[in-house]
């Protein structure tokens, strides 16, 4: 009976430690741990997110503290990572990552767990009274930079990106870029804005399976956007050929949605951006889903320079209290 009730106590104590001094990464890099004690607003909010259903886990702000091994293989110039770590409720503590957090959010995470990697971001504080912004992103970037190769980069990113319950209020982003840093305040509407003084372009994955694309200058500043050169979808044609771009046509085959009560896997999709001088492909789950050709020239800023890859979660003015996105597959230069 006393043996019983002491591995009773012994295991209250340790859930209680695990929720309240877990790990919360809102460093640039994932390569350092911190161990705050946590306070109820800190933790908060609780519910389960907008992209999560019953079952699955709560927002994780307290509850991350495990972490493995890394399962990135970077090469000279390129990267493979397919996330099959089989880790629960793990942090990024020694990846080959950098994690940027809290970017105009109350709060966000991005953690490991079933085999991918997810991103919980909570847009406002529990009372929601006088916070500056109704943006919020979390990104994440090897630790290397990538270079064109014959005038070509190809990223591969698995995301499911079609959940409807987004309502294109939040949605990941592809992002190469030589800016070597996003700023901490947000600029504009996309993730890719807070990149304003390297070159760089972006493709918005939104929930309505239309892809919006853009080239920004390096002429910005950590208060100042830089100049748009160009954004691109299937209605705003830049070069002199454009295909697809939306879900008809046969290629809402390609492109999955997730309706409010599905589970992310079944539409967590693969994307694969590949770049030119002059043209722009997006494929999904192999098959070309958007393309523009015959594009101004990539500036050679860009061409010729050292490019970070970022993978963005973003939202604006959603109304949940936390929004979970689901990543997984990463490579670059395949």
């Amino acid at each position: 009976m006393r043996r019983t009730l002491l591995l009773t106590f012994v295991t209250v104590i340790i859930f209680l430690l695990a929720y309240a001094g877990a790990t919360t990464l809102s460093a640039q890099t994932g390569n350092h741990i911190y161990l705050p004690l946590m306070t109820y607003d800190e933790c908060w909010p609780t519910d389960i997110p907008a992209g999560a259903l019953p079952g699955m886990p709560p927002p994780v702000f307290c509850l991350i503290n495990n972490y493995g091994p890394d399962t990135a293989q970077p090469g000279p110039n390129s990267w493979f990572d397919d996330f099959n770590h089989g880790l629960s409720l793990a942090n990024f503590q020694n990846t080959h990552y950098r994690l940027f957090n809290n970017i105009g959010a109350w709060r966000t995470i991005q953690w490991r767990h079933a085999d991918h990697w997810m991103v919980d971001l909570a847009p406002r504080p529990r009372e929601g009274s006088g916070y500056q912004y109704g943006r919020g992103y979390a990104m994440l970037s090897p630790d290397q930079t990538f270079n064109f190769v014959n005038n070509r980069l190809v990223v591969e990113a698995t995301v499911a990106a079609g959940m409807e319950v987004y309502d294109e209020k939040a949605w990941p982003e592809i992002i190469v870029s030589t800016d070597p840093a996003p700023v901490q305040t947000p600029l504009g509407l996309y993730a890719f804005d807070l990149l304003p003084q390297g070159w760089t372009l972006g493709c918005r994955l939104q929930s309505s399976r239309v892809p919006i694309c853009a080239l920004k200058a390096n002429d910005g500043s950590p208060t100042e956007q830089s100049t748009r050169i160009w954004e691109m979808s299937f209605w705003q044609v830049v070069g002199t050929n454009s295909y697809g771009g939306f879900p008809g046509n046969g290629l809402e085959n390609y492109w999955r949605s997730c309706a409010v009560d599905v589970m992310d896997i079944n539409c967590r999709d693969k994307f694969r951006l590949e770049l030119t001088r002059t043209s722009l492909r997006l494929y999904a789950n192999d098959e070309l889903y958007f393309e523009q050709t015959g594009l101004p020239p990539l500036p050679d800023g860009l061409l010729n320079g050292d490019v970070y890859v970022y993978l963005a979660s973003a939202q604006i003015d959603h109304p949940a209290d936390t929004v979970r996105y689901h990543w997984d597959l990463l490579k670059v230069n395949p």
